[in-house]
């Protein structure tokens, strides 16, 4: 066919399948130089099984000729995890948003007490709490604030800021890449330098709500991006923390 839309991959014929899945191989070719992570690794992950070792793997997708419930896994894959840039590559197959594996993740999840926004440079809050209508810790343009996050065993931490509808990684140490802390029972302290003392966060601009996700694996490690922590949680308990700030 000459145009397709989203797709009734249990009804479609096998030649009405074929355009479709050759844009899917195409979409996980670039998806796979975007992200700078292996072919192999994006298509096991989204057919939710391993890829063959057998002559060439990856003929039979190039050509568009693979079984309807492995396209559809891929398909809602994509849809899930990478939507707007889909969507973007291609329109017509890419038309109704979905729920993405993080989406997913917090709501289920079930958020633990023990993480507060405070001053890192006294005891305390950053500030008192709002209007109902606001929500989360005032802050102003410009004023220091950090984490305390407060635990029972050791583990290790990571953290992500929801601001404007966009998801960001957290750094919890002293450069960019440090997007992972090793926490001890009790209260720890977040971000902080490598000697353990509290380092301030600062919001520059950006007023109005943000939201911050915290996620700790008791007596073991995790990865630092969202779509793998989904995928981690399916199987590995982990601890879910929530905090929310104003800045004005």
């Amino acid at each position: 066919m000459a145009e397709f839309h989203e797709v009734d991959w249990q009804n479609a014929s096998v030649q009405d399948r074929i355009a479709p899945n050759k844009a899917l191989f195409r979409l996980l070719t670039q998806l796979s130089r975007k992200l700078d992570v292996y072919f192999d690794v994006l298509l096991e992950e989204a057919q939710e099984k391993p890829v063959t070792t057998a002559g060439d793997p990856h003929r039979n997708f190039r050509r568009g000729e693979i079984a309807k419930e492995r396209s559809h896994k891929i398909h809602e894959w994509i849809a899930r995890n990478h939507f707007d840039w889909a969507k973007e590559n291609e329109p017509e197959l890419f038309q109704v948003p979905r729920k993405s594996d993080w989406d997913q993740f917090l709501e289920n999840a079930a958020f633990q007490g023990g993480l507060a926004v405070v001053n890192p440079f006294s005891r305390g809050v950053a500030s008192l709490k709002p209007p109902e209508e606001m929500g989360g810790v005032t802050l102003r343009i410009g004023q220091a604030y950090g984490f305390e996050l407060d635990v029972d065993g050791t583990g290790q931490a990571v953290a992500f800021e929801e601001y404007g509808g966009d998801w960001h990684p957290l750094p919890l140490g002293e450069t960019t890449e440090s997007l992972k802390a090793d926490l001890k029972p009790g209260k720890n302290q977040l971000p902080r330098t490598g000697k353990g003392k509290a380092m301030p966060l600062y919001e520059h601009h950006g007023t109005g709500p943000h939201r911050f996700i915290f996620v700790v694996r008791e007596g073991g490690k995790l990865p630092v991006d969202r779509t793998s922590i989904a995928r981690l949680a399916k199987a590995t308990p982990l601890l879910v923390f929530e905090a929310k700030t104003y800045v004005i």
